[in-house]
Order: C-alpha cells, then structure tokens, then sequence
C-alpha cells in the first residue's frame, strides 16, 4: 500500500512539474485588439516605413509626373530603397517600385495621376517586429497649383509574418488591408491633415488561432489617427506608430 501510495505522488509531481514548465503565453494564443491596432499602425507609421512614409513619395513622384508632362495616359516609373534614420528606435529596410499614369480630362488637362506600387522589406520596433510585402493602388488628385492640398484614395495591403510585443506577445502571419478615402496632405509639409479609411486585418496566430478583425480609421491632422475596433478607439501616433487607449 505504501509503494502505490508513493507511485502516485511521484506521477502527481511530475504532471505538476510538466504544468509549472508550461510557457505562460502558451495560453494567450489570441491576438487582443491592441495587437491588431498595433499590427494597423505598423502599416501606417513613418517610423515602420507605413503609409505615411508611402504617401509621401507617392504625391511627390506624381507631382513630378504632372510636372514632366509625358502626356495623356502614359506612365513613369520609380524605383528605390528606404531606410530608417539613424538613431531611430525602429529600424526597418525596403525597396519600393512605383508606376504612375498620367489622367486627364475632357480639355486634354493632366487632371489626376493613378499608382500602382510594391514594396518588400522588414521592420523591427519596439511594439512589432515584420517581415512582409505590400501593394498599393491609388489615384492623387490635387495636383494644379490652385489647390493647396494633395488627395490621395486607394487601397493599401501589407502581409507577412510578425511578432507582437505588447499584450499576449503573440506570433504568426497576417494581412493588414487599408482602403483609404479622401486622405489630404498639406503641399508643404506632406502631413495628412484629414481623411477616413476601413481596415480588415486577417491571419492566424503560430498556435493556428485565426485573426479576423475590421475596424475604421480617422485621420484628425497634427499626424494623429483615431483607430476603432469593436466599439473601443485608440489613438496612433502616425510618426512614431505609438498605440494609446482613447
């Protein structure tokens, strides 16, 4: 009787040792709203070479397509590398290839360029790390002398993998899809200034838990974004991609 009654605390100890060893996260396989939010901001933030940075070299290389003239309906097309500044707290690598189509109206005007684009590249930040790939399609308007304001309206997608550093500190791949509206930017400082855009982040977490959330963006100036997702608002730094609760 004693030899059983010893066998079985000895199992009882190990199933409680195999438990203890058990990796705290191992059960927080969910993506919370503040990864999701903060997967959003990683496709926004200048800092992880996010649109803001993207719609930044798209007005001005369509500015400089109208500025060219190549005549209606044709198309130039832009290649480069963007990386981060030095000292920056995010660091991240991209290369970036553009095509641009010159619009115009019935007058024969150059009236609006549309953009196609890709991009490949990581980043590594504080909140998020990413290896991914991304497309745009696009059309800016905006772009007589008369108005002081480029417009640019689309559609943004960025997938790749990615791990999560806030929250349940979750892992996996992911599509974060933006599809912007009437998005301004001032002509001389490149800030946007208004806007409104949808976004539907999809994909599955390493423990093969889907993500499928969607939520809205407003764009309020002063490089600020009121994010929401299931009726909770979080307020995105669009330079530092910094996620706070509203």
């Amino acid at each position: 009787m004693k030899r059983t009654i010893m066998l079985i605390s000895s199992a009882t100890a190990v199933l409680l040792m195999i438990g203890s060893c058990k990796k705290p996260n191992e059960t927080n396989s969910t993506a919370t709203n503040l990864e999701v939010a903060t997967m959003v901001s990683g496709s926004l933030a200048a800092n992880s070479n996010g649109l803001s940075n993207i719609s930044v070299d798209a007005v001005a290389n369509a500015q400089a397509t109208v500025d060219l003239n190549p005549g209606c309906g044709a198309t130039k097309t832009y290649s480069f590398t963007r990386q981060n500044p030095q000292g920056s707290t995010t660091t991240y690598n991209y290369t970036f290839n553009y095509s641009y189509t010159l619009n115009c109206n019935a007058s024969n005007q150059p009236d609006n360029v549309t953009i196609t684009a890709t991009d490949k590249g990581s980043f590594d930040g504080p909140r998020l790390t990413s290896n991914n790939s991304g497309s745009l399609s696009a059309k800016i308007g905006g772009l007589t002398t008369a108005s002081q304001v480029f417009v640019l309206s689309g559609e943004y997608k960025r997938a790749g993998t990615y791990t999560s550093k806030v929250d349940n500190k979750t892992s996996g791949s992911s599509t974060v899809d933006l599809v912007v509206t009437g998005v301004t930017l001032n002509k001389t400082t490149k800030i946007i200034t208004a806007g409104t855009a949808t976004f539907t982040v999809t994909g599955a977490t390493a423990s093969n838990v889907a993500i499928n959330t969607t939520g809205s963006l407003v764009f309020s100036g002063s490089n600020k974004a009121t994010l929401t997702i299931n009726s909770v608002n979080y307020i995105i730094d669009l330079l530092t991609g910094e996620v706070t609760k509203a």
